[in-house]
Order: C-alpha cells, then structure tokens, then sequence
C-alpha cells in the first residue's frame, strides 16, 4: 500500500542448470527398508536392480536350535519368510526371486555402520536354494501357516520354499562348532543372497521392499520327530534377524538411459530439464549468475 511508502519492482534472473551422475557413499542400516526387483526400462532413467545380502541366526548359542536332535528327525519343508513393507513401480510386475547362500569367503558379517549401497557385488554360490516367481500383487495378502496346534493367518510376507539338504546340514552342526558362538556359526554359513532371475521374469517393472528387523522375517523349518517307527511330534525351529545381526546389505544397480542418458552426453552445461533420483543416482547444479551483482534488496516473493 502507498502509506507503506514501499515499492515493489518485478526481477528476472537467467537459471543455468546440469545434470550429473551421483557417485554416492550412502549406507543402508538393518533397520531400513530393502530393496529387491529391477525395473528394466524406465521411459525417463533406464534400469534399476535391487538385490538382498543377509544372515537369518538361531535367537543364540551354546545348545541346539532344533529339538530332540538325537531322535529322528524328518524334515517336511523349509522356508525363507520375508517381511514385506511396499511397493515402487509397476504393481502387475512378475519376477523370479532366487536365493542362493553367501561364498564362505566373501567378506560379509556384521557392520552397524551399514554396507554402502554401491558396494560391489558380495560373491555367492551360483546353485539355486529355492526360487519363486513372485506376484507383486498378492504381497500383501493373506497366506495360511499351518502347525500342530494352530493355523496362524499371515500377511504381508514373502515366503519361499527351500531346498531340505539346507536343514538337514544345520541340523549337523554342534554346540562344539557353529552353535557355539555367533562367530563359529557365521564361518559356517554366511547367509542368504536373494537375486533377479531377468531372463525368467515376465515383468521386470517394480521394486519391492522388505523390512529384515520384523520378527516376519525369518527361516522356519518344518519337522517331525520319529521314535523307531512312530512320528511322536511336529515342531517347527525358526532362525531370525536379531538385535544382535547386522550382516545384510542392500546392493543398488543403476543403468541410466533413454532422456536422462541423453542429458548426461549432450555436451550442454545448461539443462533446460533436471534429472534427480535417489542415491544412488544423480544430482544437479543450478547456477543463478545474476545473483552476484544484484544490489541490497529486501525480497518478499521469489519464484
């Protein structure tokens, strides 16, 4: 307003931008949510790969996980159960999940720090475990666990059946040895690597994610306890992600192409469009030259 004896003057100011790749060092914790999926071809930034690496452990040492080990035990099934949380992309997608163990001598085990997400690849064994076409539309609904007492209503879980020589080797194992001590256990078996089958999966559009410190997630091995030739009980024997484990690792793959590979080789320091994507990805420089020889002003609006 005129009594105010203020005059408000209208500035424009030329905006030089550039698009870049984003060499990042970030770190994912256990207790973040994981990445697993590839979205092949994205119409603006290409491919994107999201593969699990973690460790599921008996809740402690010092005696053995599975019951009346000394009896016969005959196992019925195996499964890996993953917590699921949400969805990035294509909900219709279909991908093949197959789990595969961790090489003994890869350099995994637990960091509270978090591995970066741009670690390279952690080595594993190439013979599948188990594996799973996965429909990202039924990830959260309901599926049935039955046991000899109870049917527990489960949802919001990813679970795949498991090769039984798995068991049959952890149910091998001592107190004098693996179930000693986490350290003892972890030289014997490092863990799950849970990868992409791209060639076997119809629709490679999304992203899931899946929470590993839920007590969702979890190996469950299912038994029976045999005397002579009688089955005298059903037990099931779980290995969790404890407050203890920090052994996993989310690896992040990014492929740009299509408009934001073009942007990236135009040769052009000033954009007229901005590609930004989460780490790892890219980033941006915006420049205002203008800036620099604009006088004192108090700026009440700026666009």
């Amino acid at each position: 307003p005129a009594v105010d004896n203020i005059t408000t003057f209208d500035t424009i100011l030329d905006v030089v931008s550039d698009n870049f790749l984003l060499q990042d060092s970030a770190r994912l914790l256990r207790t973040e949510a994981h990445a697993l999926g590839i979205i092949a071809n994205d119409a603006e930034f290409g491919k994107t790969k999201g593969e699990i690496y973690f460790s599921l452990t008996p809740a402690g040492y010092g005696t053995h996980p599975f019951s009346k080990k000394d009896s016969t035990l005959i196992i019925d099934s195996v499964v890996l159960a993953l917590s699921y949380n949400t969805i990035y992309g294509d909900t219709q997608s279909l991908q093949k999940v197959n789990v595969h163990e961790i090489d003994f001598d890869a350099n995994f085990g637990n960091n509270f720090a978090g591995y970066r997400i741009d670690t390279a690849q952690i080595p594993y064994d190439l013979s599948v475990l188990g594996s799973k076409v996965v429909d990202f539309t039924t990830l959260n609904d309901s599926v049935y666990d039955v046991r000899k007492r109870d049917t527990l209503r489960l949802k919001n879980q990813l679970r795949i059946q498991l090769n039984k020589t798995l068991a049959n080797r952890f149910i091998s194992y001592d107190t004098a040895n693996a179930y000693k001590n986490d350290s003892l256990f972890r030289a014997n078996f490092r863990g799950f690597a849970l990868k992409i089958d791209e060639g076997a999966s119809p629709v490679k559009k999304a992203l899931a994610y899946f929470n590993l410190s839920s007590a969702d997630t979890k190996l469950v091995f299912y038994y029976r306890v045999k005397s002579g030739s009688v089955i005298t009980d059903t037990i099931t024997t779980e290995f969790g992600f404890y407050t203890f484990n920090a052994a996993n690792a989310n690896l992040i793959t990014r492929t740009p192409a299509n408009n934001f590979l073009t942007y990236l080789n135009n040769g052009n320091t000033n954009d007229d469009k901005i590609y930004l994507q989460n780490s790892p990805g890219s980033y941006a420089t915006i420049r205002i030259p203008g800036l620099s020889s604009l006088s004192n002003r108090v700026i009440h609006r700026a666009e």
